[in-house]
């Protein structure tokens, strides 16, 4: 107890200092992103509070960092000095970008272990990533993109394509080509979410039973495995005209050198309310997602494949000030544990998530629920080694998250969260909440 009276009066001072200094900085912080520099607007003209994109943000994306509602692309002269007929440089300032992402305060229950017994961890100024990132237009319907994050441990580029767009001079016609993410323009991307330090639980999940698959007998971790958001090293098409946007992909999996000669596809529909509505449902839509690939793992003499297929349905309500985004996801997987034909498994889980925010002004009020659910009760439930008594926790989870967030100015915001994990604690799982400030900046 004395230690948790102790940490709370440090935090509370830390916290204090930490807000004060940020406050003190305002007058002499003027450094937004890159396109407010270079198109001399605010951050509200592409983001409700950043990072999520408001409609005109994402038309902004698909449009390849050009002005959407301009009868001329101008990603080859706007911000640039001409060199010659065929050579436009653009300023570095309006390529160049930095965000900022702190857990200065952070508790979360029955995450330590000491002498056998889980206990509360606190963490302390704790630099979550920071990222450099170069994002514009190279030339005239040329977009580039990628995003250099330093994590504590190593610098990673997670997100780095190349965009050629309205080829032909259609916006039916656009291609990325990097690492790219296969739900990049749903309604619930899980990409640049409303909760700065906080995403979907159901996109999390990788296909297979990964480490698990070797501990149950099967062959090994699985090597082409890739979350339903995360960034994977493909080809991506997607066109949208009126109300409609399409998009359809493929990939080798996890890294560009697929070894197994398996490959991963795409594709998804997206209804929208348009701008030429005047409504103010604007960009409100919903969004049918399918995903199939295959994981893979071998034996000396066999390979063995997990052929599995995602599907997602999906629905964002903006009306006004208020962003509401719902997903449902639902994984079917031929071969979970890797095993070979004989003893094969077949598995089935899904989720829900439903993330809504509110603004008043600076004020960002929000709530968050996430739910898994796995068909096999064993994996669901977990179960305990007849021989060794150890106990492997159930794999369903339910949580519950409200937070509120407070911008002092349009590129820096302090969000307060609090998870509430309302999973049922058996076979050894007990329930972990979490509380945390979060300080995130871009500039």
């Amino acid at each position: 107890m004395k230690r948790v009276t102790n940490f709370l009066a440090e935090s509370t001072v830390l916290l204090a200092g930490l807000v004060l200094a940020i406050l003190a900085m305002q007058s002499n912080v003027f450094a937004t992103t890159q396109w407010s520099r270079k198109y001399k607007t605010s951050c509200t003209t592409c983001h409700t509070v950043f990072p999520r994109l408001n409609y005109y943000g994402e038309r902004f994306l698909r449009n390849g960092y050009q002005d959407p509602d301009s009868d001329k692309p101008d990603g080859e002269t706007l911000g640039k000095t001409k060199i010659n007929d065929y050579l436009s440089i653009d300023e570095l300032g309006n390529f160049i970008g930095l965000r900022l992402n702190f857990t200065p305060i952070q508790m979360k229950t029955n995450s330590l272990v000491i002498d056998g017994k889980k206990e509360t961890q606190f963490t302390i100024g704790n630099p979550n990533w920071y990222q450099v990132f170069f994002a514009g237009s190279l030339a005239k319907n040329i977009s580039l993109f990628i995003e250099a994050e330093n994590d504590g441990k190593a610098m990673h580029f997670n997100w780095a394509h190349l965009g050629f767009h309205n080829l032909g001079g259609t916006t039916l016609a656009n291609v990325f080509v990097g690492n790219v993410a296969a739900l990049e323009f749903g309604g619930y991307p899980n990409r640049l979410p409303q909760i700065a330090a906080l995403k979907g639980d159901i996109f999390q999940i990788t296909s297979s039973g990964g480490a698990k698959a070797v501990a149950d007998g099967g062959n090994g971790v699985a090597d082409d495995v890739t979350g339903s958001t995360a960034a994977r090293p493909g080809i991506m098409w997607f066109g949208y005209k009126g109300p409609v946007v399409a998009w359809a992909g493929i990939s080798p999996g996890s890294t560009a050198k697929d070894n197994n000669g398996l490959y991963h596809y795409w594709g998804a529909l997206r209804f929208e309310i348009p701008e030429s509505m005047e409504s103010t449902f604007e960009g409100s839509n919903v969004t049918a997602w399918f995903y199939k690939g295959e994981d893979a793992t071998a034996t000396a003499t066999k390979q063995i494949t997990n052929p599995f297929t995602r599907l997602s349905l999906q629905g964002n309500l903006r009306f006004g000030h208020l962003d509401i985004q719902a997903a449902y996801l639902t994984v079917t997987e031929d071969n979970y544990y890797l095993r070979p034909d004989s003893t094969k498994k077949d598995e089935k889980y899904s989720g829900i998530s439903v993330l809504a925010g509110q603004s008043f002004g600076q004020w960002h009020p929000y709530i968050q629920f996430d739910t898994v659910t796995y068909d096999d009760k064993i994996l669901a439930e977990g179960k305990t080694d007849a021989t060794t008594s150890k106990e492997t926790p159930g794999k369903d989870r339910m949580f519950v998250t409200p937070a509120i967030g407070y911008s002092l100015r349009e590129n820096i915001r302090v969000i307060g969260i609090y998870r509430l994990d309302l999973t049922k604690e058996q076979n050894g799982y007990k329930k972990s909440n979490e509380a945390q400030i979060n300080l995130r900046m871009m500039f």
